[in-house]
């Protein structure tokens, strides 16, 4: 029972421990055998029983009949279980902790009344380490095909077709394991184990598995097939064994990311076996974390959405009080014409971000101590986590590791609103912010050949004004450029179908779209770029390039879903209809930022510390 020191010697904290015993194939081969036996010495019933009679009757042959070892076979208990019932008082009394047959068992009020010490409030089940002992026999394939040739003799089509079925097994490939694994059959630094992804080991059997065993096993029992199959005169019980260590509960962190960066793609940019790019938003976010998770542990990144690498969201790296600046001149701006519901939800999204979750498995840190090092509100005793919004049952802060993450960015990356969260919160978000939420964006656009003109906002205008929701400008304001400097020219809803981008038709199938860009808005850029706010400060240099009378700013709010540089300059006349059909005229894109993710999760929190 060396095996269960093994687990001492490692640095991984301890605190709630589940375990399970894996027997060899064999074993379940030799117990049917045994019942076979068993069966063939057994009296056939005539009313004699072990369990009535003292003692056999005079002319009785044997000690026990078919009742008996039918009895005995329903109340037995396998090698397995009987281990492992052994094993849970004995690992329990050297590792000095409680052991559990399920996560479930963690959070029941009398587990945590019991065993507080060492447990987090938030997901307690995620205090649990598996403990996972597979046994092996170097003789399982010898024994299992000598058994299953046998079998191969009995005059059925059925056990006929499952020993075809048991010995054509195609072999699995041996592929790297992410699970901390301790190999008996290979010396291993101890003190190394958590640090490194060991193969599968040791370097036997594998042909055959009780998922094909079982069922011909069950067959020959229910028809009582039997032959005479033999056991090596020498047996042992196992010859090697295996131990995996891991973690039964996964953890989720939440948060929003703010890309700066107009040469990043959201996941590393890979083709042909070469990088497009060196680095990629999902490696920015990942690697700080994996840090203070373990080297072991797999982290999954997904987000509601993605954006192209040439596009930036507009919070700049300035501030955040600026930023409340910009928010506080949208709001304002109400009275100058903007559509009320387009600028409330600029208010209420800007900056935010864009929703992500890590998924993090096999974690090597214990998720109490995550906390106490990582957690701004959770440790603040003036502020309790009911006026901070924040509950141990949703979610907890994590802003001093948003706080590392954004000082290891190089300026490309902004994340804020880093949490802890339930999995099952967070699948359902992310799921209905895919299908339901909406996205508001800004460009600059170069209309060639003059630029826009009055016409092209009365062609706008009327297209809008079939829809009921319409929020066409009034015709005396249909005038470009706009009198105002900082005023707009709005529009909307255009419902439009979006076949499968030219650009993306490699990797996506060729599909149509009903998508709704929800309002418009045209702003001059001449006029615009005279005094830019900070955000606008990036599109200066365009005015070099093209002629400045032919160029614009469009923000736009539209659908989940809408490819917006294909709504812009038509997609090759496959996009119906676009900006450039309505309004009669070439129209190019050449910047995009996104402005608001409309997704109100995760939980919004303060402001992570900006990092020095």
């Amino acid at each position: 029972m060396m095996f269960l020191f093994f687990p001492v010697s490692l640095s991984l904290p301890l605190t709630v421990v589940s375990y399970e015993a894996i027997d060899p194939v064999i074993f379940s081969v030799r117990e049917h055998c045994i019942w076979t036996k068993l069966f063939g010495l057994a009296q056939p019933n005539s009313g004699f029983s072990r369990d009535t009679d003292i003692a056999p009757a005079s002319d009785a042959d044997g000690l026990f009949c078919t009742k008996d070892v039918e009895a005995w076979r329903r109340n037995s208990m396998s090698a397995k279980h009987v281990w492992q019932l052994v094993a849970y008082s004995l690992l329990s009394a050297v590792l000095k902790v409680p052991f559990v047959h399920s996560p479930d068992e963690i959070s029941a009020p009398e587990f945590l009344s019991d065993n507080s010490s060492g447990l987090t409030l938030f997901q307690p089940e995620t205090c649990l380490l598996r403990i996972e002992v597979e046994f092996i026999h170097a003789k399982t394939d010898s024994e299992c095909s000598a058994f299953a040739e046998q079998a191969n003799n009995i005059d059925s089509s059925i056990v006929r077709q499952q020993v075809f079925t048991l010995l054509n097994v195609p072999r699995k490939r041996n592929r790297p394991s992410r699970r901390i694994t301790v190999d008996s059959s290979e010396p291993t630094d101890r003190s190394s184990i958590l640090h490194t992804c060991a193969s599968i080991a040791p370097k036997v059997s594998g042909r055959f598995s009780k998922t094909f065993l079982q069922p011909l096993l069950l067959t020959l029992a229910e028809r009582n097939y039997s032959f005479g199959f033999t056991f090596p005169k020498e047996t042992e019980i196992f010859s090697s064994y295996k131990v995996q260590l891991t973690r039964e509960c996964p953890v989720v962190l939440a948060g929003r990311y703010v890309k700066l960066s107009r040469r990043l793609p959201q996941t590393p940019w890979i083709v042909d076996g070469a990088r497009k790019l060196p680095l990629s938003v999902e490696e920015l976010i990942v690697n700080p974390v994996r840090v203070h998770f373990g080297p072991s542990s797999r982290i999954t990144f997904s987000s509601s959405g993605r954006e192209d690498v040439d596009v930036r969201y507009i919070v700049p790296v300035f501030p955040w009080n600026v930023v409340n600046h910009i928010v506080l001149s949208l709001y304002t701006s109400q009275q100058k014409g903007v559509h009320p519901k387009f600028c409330r939800s600029l208010l209420e999204c800007l900056g935010l971000g864009r929703p992500f979750i890590l998924h993090v498995e096999n974690y090597e840190a214990s998720i109490g101590e995550v906390i106490n090092t990582f957690s701004k509100l959770h440790g603040e005793q003036k502020r309790s986590s009911k006026d901070m919004g924040i509950s141990d049952q949703s979610s907890v802060d994590l802003l001093h590791l948003a706080t590392l993450i954004n000082s290891q960015t190089e300026g490309k990356v902004f994340v804020r609103d880093l949490q802890f969260v339930r999995p099952s919160h967070a699948s359902h978000a992310i799921k209905f912010g895919e299908l339901e939420k909406s996205k508001c964006y800004r460009a600059v656009c170069w209309c060639p050949q003059g630029g826009l003109g009055s016409e092209q906002l009365y062609l706008l205008a009327s297209h809008c004004a079939g829809s009921s929701d319409s929020t066409q400008t009034n015709s005396d304001r249909l005038v470009w450029p706009p009198k105002i400097t900082s005023d707009y020219v709005e529009f909307g809803p255009i419902p439009l179908i979006q076949p499968t981008p030219v650009r993306v038709l490699h990797r996506r199938a060729a599909l149509e779209r009903a998508r709704t860009v929800r309002s418009i808005r045209l702003m001059d850029y001449k006029a615009r770029m005279q005094c830019p706010p900070p955000e606008f400060v990036d599109y200066l240099s365009w005015s070099e390039q093209y002629p400045i009378e032919e160029l614009f700013i469009l923000e736009l709010r539209c659908d989940a879903g809408t490819y917006v540089k294909e709504f812009i300059h038509g997609d090759l006349s496959r996009c119906r209809p676009s900006l450039a059909s309505i309004l009669q005229r070439q129209v190019d894109i050449l910047a995009l930022d996104v402005v608001a993710i409309e997704l109100d999760w995760p939980l919004r929190l303060p402001n992570p510390d900006l990092p020095v």
